[in-house]
């Protein structure tokens, strides 16, 4: 089992689609691959319960399933943490881009006219706030010798 764990992902029966966004979120090895989780999984951009399957079919026929958890290395908690943060600082911009959007469509609703540097001004509110919180995380990083 250890041998097919060091295994690179091309040597897989895997569609394009699955093969191509395994390896955008630099899933290379079948090692990698086993340490997510159906919900991991699922998050990866465009993969729903088709590429699910598709995975699950080809990992049980060397016995093997998502979300096997292995002893980590501190370099892999380290790199997992960082994945972690990563997905949250995506997740901070979305939410502040959405609350830009949303004081936009606010002054439409109630036909209030907006100027462009109001918008500016709104977008602007909102980057800083996300800056401030990746600031933040490089801090503790660079703290913690990360």
């Amino acid at each position: 089992m250890t041998n097919n764990l060091n295994r690179k992902i091309d040597e897989l029966e895997l569609s394009i689609r699955v093969m191509s966004g395994l390896k955008k979120e630099g899933i290379d090895t079948i090692g990698n691959l086993v340490k997510l989780t159906k919900g991991e999984f699922l998050r990866i951009p465009n993969f729903g319960i088709k590429s699910f399957n598709e995975i699950r079919e080809v990992l049980s026929g060397m016995n093997l399933e998502l979300g096997v958890k292995k002893e980590d290395s501190e370099e892999d908690k380290k790199s997992d943490l960082l994945k972690d943060l990563r997905f949250d600082i995506i997740n901070k911009s979305e939410v502040a881009f959405k609350k830009s959007c949303d004081e936009i469509v606010h002054f439409r609703k109630d036909n209030q006219k907006i100027s462009h540097q109001q918008v500016i001004d709104i977008f602007t509110q909102h980057k800083q706030i996300v800056g401030a919180y990746e600031r933040s995380l490089k801090d503790l990083f660079n703290q913690y010798d990360f």
